[in-house]
């Protein structure tokens, strides 16, 4: 893509635009938050920000140290918290296609977890939901037919008062 986030008719375009100085635009990336120490609040990651306060006890957590869910040992997570049903981030440079691992902390009752994507002006680009009944991690994925995923959400239904959070990682991004 260049710099303005147009894309090009094929590959001999871009690399004449890239040749003659034209910058490019990267849209591709993943991040796993493992280079982020356990019990952190990162405000940033490898695509963008973090767009959300975190809740009680929110932050990076690692698989089998202080976290015990569906996801393999050693895994490091970003929960968004007790009592924050939601979670928000936004990307630097807008994509086309996101996925992403997710699970909630319901742990036996049946909560559904989405990942909803939008554009700039906040409008619903493509959604994806798991239903989770246990300690069970979901890859969620959306996509878009432009490169216009701007920021996108991630969240649990847990109906109790006080909800007890969602999970997720490896969230991975590209264009179109």
């Amino acid at each position: 893509m260049r710099q303005d986030g147009t894309g090009f008719k094929n590959e001999g375009d871009c690399v004449s635009y890239a040749a003659h100085g034209g910058k490019l635009l990267s849209c591709a990336g993943s991040e796993n938050f493992s280079e982020f120490p356990e019990f952190s609040t990162p405000s940033t990651f490898s695509g963008g920000t973090i767009d959300t306060a975190y809740g009680v006890t929110g932050g990076v957590l690692v698989q089998g140290s202080f976290f015990n869910g569906g996801f393999p040992d050693g895994t490091h997570v970003l929960f968004s918290g007790f009592v924050r049903s939601s979670f928000q981030l936004s990307f630097a440079n807008p994509t086309g296609f996101l996925q992403l691992e997710g699970q909630d902390n319901v742990d036996l009752d049946p909560s559904t977890i989405t990942l909803t994507a939008y554009d700039a002006s906040s409008t619903v680009i493509g959604m994806d939901q798991f239903v989770d009944s246990g300690p069970d991690v979901a890859a969620l994925s959306v996509q878009s037919s432009s490169n216009n995923i701007k920021y996108f959400t991630v969240s649990t239904s847990d109906p109790r008062p006080n909800p007890e959070g969602v999970f997720f990682t490896n969230i991975a991004w590209r264009c179109a």
